[in-house]
């Protein structure tokens, strides 16, 4: 089964919850705001070093950003509005600045 994991797509919801622009995010990563542009459009695909170059810069955990890059053949069991509904608590709480609620 072909793979719809789609990482531009998650990049670009990690960043603008964090507030960035494709500039600030390819200034953490030492790299040029169009590549950044190229990764969210879909016109690159990431490699592993990158995804966990963008996960720490994105200060989320790696697997989250893969978890909201999944599509279907990867979320087996799961309809697409339950993987999102997961992948939006996720990150709700991985923004969140305390999560204790104190």
């Amino acid at each position: 089964m072909r793979s719809t994991m789609n990482y531009g797509r998650a990049i670009r919801i990690a960043r603008t919850a964090r507030g960035l622009s494709q500039k600030e995010l390819a200034d953490e990563l030492g790299v040029v705001p169009s590549y950044v542009s190229l990764l969210e459009s879909g016109g690159r695909s990431p490699s592993t070093r990158t995804l966990e170059s963008l996960a720490r810069a994105l200060s989320i955990p790696m697997h989250l950003l893969m978890l909201m890059a999944a599509g279907k053949s990867e979320l087996r069991g799961l309809t697409g509005a339950q993987a999102q509904s997961i992948a939006s608590e996720l990150l709700e709480l991985v923004l969140d600045d305390d999560p204790e609620g104190t």
